[in-house]
């Protein structure tokens, strides 16, 4: 059987704490692999391609 003392301290109740809602911006420079790549293991002379062909001036839209 519970005392009288025992019983408030088992009510006691925790402090509120209200939900909440965050936006992390995080900006990347040139982005990860900003141009997609087609590789193919040899180009159109025979020879391997070792560099990207791609614009500078792309704009992307994600």
């Amino acid at each position: 059987m519970m005392k009288k003392n025992e019983k408030k301290e088992d009510t006691l109740k925790k402090e509120y704490l209200p939900p909440s809602v965050t936006i992390d911006l995080i900006e990347m420079e040139y982005g990860i692999a900003a141009n997609s790549v087609i590789t193919a293991p040899q180009g159109e002379n025979g020879n391997v391609q070792t560099e990207w062909e791609n614009e500078d001036d792309q704009t992307i839209y994600l």
